[in-house]
């Protein structure tokens, strides 16, 4: 009786429960997991993984890129963010605000003032559990929008917050771009461990191959950069999702209540996503 089949290996077990493995295609990846049929998940090694290692070192040999793993072009270790605070003011972004490319400015849950995590221009954000591997960064228009209301943004600990080393922070957005393509994310999934709590690892995550554009390739992240800022920009000027219930209530003449707001409760936890018990 077959199993299962992952990349080039499938497995069989007999009456008797024995196990046999035949290889089918040395070319394909290969993982074995001591519950094979159970744990058909992306912690293996897909063929898309292979197709698009094959495609960097094409284009390194061409001389057009340079692959570098994603930890060489880091200034420190991969940073997860912070706890929620009943009674905090600070703005966390968490895994649902990471949209591939960008983040979206609806904050309802809160970080103490005397976290020392911030987030700050060209950062790098990446979903680190929940939905792994979700890629975006940071702008100043993003951190512009924060500051009308809050003090500063921050991260929660199941995101990731990057930072890349002097000579290479010029890429941070083409970087991003590039984990959201087809081919970042064929590589970058390689990596997500568990089947129950997908997570993506902080030695993982430094693993990442990246190419890094060389001599007349150089233009694209520059390109990358601008493609990002705008889409940012866009979502940010669809975020002011309250404005038009301001603008009625002013044209009424509806007055805002001196106290306080009741929290919302949903999905278990502490939240408003309209902000009002804060204000």
């Amino acid at each position: 009786m077959s199993i299962g089949q992952v990349g080039g290996i499938v497995a069989e077990i007999d009456d008797a429960g024995r196990r046999t493995y035949e290889l089918l295609d040395e070319e394909l990846p290969v993982w074995v997991s001591f519950d094979l049929w159970s744990r058909l998940d992306n912690n293996f090694y897909h063929p898309a993984y292979f197709e698009a290692e094959r495609t960097l070192k094409r284009l390194a040999d061409s001389g057009r890129m340079e692959v570098h793993s994603f930890g060489e072009l880091m200034s420190g270790d991969p940073r997860p963010g912070v706890a929620t605070c009943e009674e905090g003011s600070i703005p966390i972004l968490e895994g649902g605000n990471l949209r591939p490319n960008y983040v979206i400015p609806i904050f309802t849950k809160f970080a103490a003032t005397d976290d020392p995590l911030n987030i700050q221009g060209g950062d790098i954000l990446i979903g680190k559990d929940g939905e792994p591997g979700t890629a975006a960064a940071v702008t100043d228009e993003l951190l512009e929008f924060i500051a009308r209301s809050y003090e500063r943004g921050t991260i929660a600990s199941h995101v990731y917050r990057i930072r890349l080393r002097e000579e290479f922070q010029s890429l941070a957005f083409y970087v991003v771009a590039y984990l959201n393509s087809r081919a970042g994310q064929a590589i970058l999934r390689r990596y997500i461990a568990g089947g129950t709590t997908p997570t993506l690892r902080s030695g993982d995550v430094k693993a990442i191959s990246v190419p890094v554009p060389q001599g007349g390739m150089v233009s694209v992240a520059e390109q990358a950069r601008s493609n990002l800022v705008a889409l940012q920009k866009s979502v940010l000027e669809t975020s002011q999702h309250l404005a038009p219930s301001h603008a009625l209530a002013e044209a009424v003449g509806l007055e805002d209540p001196s106290a306080r707001l009741p929290i919302n409760y949903v999905g278990g936890g502490r939240s408003d996503p309209h902000g009002y018990y804060r204000k």
